[in-house]
């Protein structure tokens, strides 16, 4: 299956319930009343410069997403990463939504920021659009429910579970004990790639 029409079709979000990752109780209509609930199974999955960097075959990664049941796939590092921070080579998310037999939408994005870090959606549902920015997608699922559906590469350093338990980890980030130490540091490692979403 192919890319989504490039022309971005900004009305049509408004409309949309807003997904990190985590699915709400509720879908809105266009007249913001509330619609039965509706399950969906998504995953994030870092694929680890597609696979390249662990020496796991793209057969491996099929065989996991199969075997998980999800009908949405939030990817990662889809493509080796070169020694410079960029990822270079062939993305595996075609390849993987065509084994599938899925749709895939991975945008060509200027790699300024670790939160498009050779990101992929792959979708068992059709998607339907790109958001203005090129990090989200609007997907039509069962019942004809539109979502968005967002999709970043957080940074992992400094790692707060691992400060406050004084584990070393990272660039040498200092432990910490308070909640405010926890949401600075947090903003510190992942505030530019969420802000991405927010602006």
């Amino acid at each position: 299956m192919s890319q989504p029409d490039n022309q971005v079709r900004k009305n049509s979000f408004k409309n949309s319930v807003l997904i990190l990752f985590v699915l709400s109780n509720f879908m809105l209509d266009q007249q913001r009343t509330v619609l039965p609930s509706t399950k969906l199974k998504i995953m994030t999955f870092n694929a680890e410069g597609g696979g390249i960097h662990r020496n796991i075959p793209i057969e491996k990664t099929l065989e996991v997403i199969l075997s998980t049941g999800v009908e949405i796939v939030g990817m990662q590092e889809t493509r080796v990463l070169h020694p410079n921070g960029h990822p270079i080579g062939e993305s595996i998310a075609p390849k993987l939504a065509k084994k599938l037999g899925w749709y895939f939408y991975e945008a060509d994005l200027p790699h300024k920021n670790h939160g498009v870090w050779s990101n992929a959606i792959i979708s068992k549902w059709p998607i339907k659009a790109v958001s203005e920015k090129k990090l989200g997608v609007q997907i039509k699922i069962k019942n004809n429910l539109l979502i968005t559906l967002f999709n970043l590469h957080l940074n992992d350093s400094p790692y707060q579970p691992y400060q406050l338990n004084a584990i070393s980890y990272g660039d040498g980030f200092p432990f910490i004990k308070t909640s405010a130490d926890s949401r600075y540091f947090a903003n510190l490692a992942r505030g530019d790639e969420v802000s991405l979403v927010l602006q």
